[in-house]
């Protein structure tokens, strides 16, 4: 009988850690791809005064640290890269879209990215790396 209740608090307690786990994995994928957005918008409108005004504004952010430097950096070298794209695209939209759709898209691409495969994956690589699961 001892076993079996020693058996189930041992249960219990692994179960409360996964649950713990998957909720810290939940909130570094949301603090990732909220930080990604951000610095994404922030580049694609050129670091524009009233963007930056808007976003200290927003407290779409955890007040303790979740994201390490080394995210940050990453962070910054794909929007960097998302940015060129996008600086790419507004070029070559010159005579291709309407007088009044020309130029950068930066609503549009921001929110496909933010919603992609591709950043859900790379959040997945991200957390094996952080909470080094497989």
């Amino acid at each position: 009988m001892r076993f079996i209740i020693v058996l189930i608090i041992l249960l219990l307690i692994s179960c409360g850690t996964t649950k713990q786990e998957r909720q810290m994995k939940d909130i570094y994928k949301n603090e990732f791809k909220t930080v990604y957005f951000k610095s994404l918008l922030r580049k694609g409108f050129n670091n524009d005064k009233g963007y930056n005004n808007a976003v200290e504004i927003d407290n779409s952010h955890f007040s303790e640290p979740i994201l390490s430097e080394d995210d940050y950096t990453y962070i910054d070298s794909i929007t960097t890269e998302g940015n060129k794209f996008m600086a790419k695209d507004s070029l070559e939209s010159i005579g291709r879209r309407a007088e009044g759709a020309e130029g950068k898209l930066v609503f549009y691409y921001a929110l496909d990215r933010y919603t992609s495969k591709w950043l859900d994956s790379i959040c997945k690589q991200r957390i094996k790396i952080k909470f080094k699961t497989k």
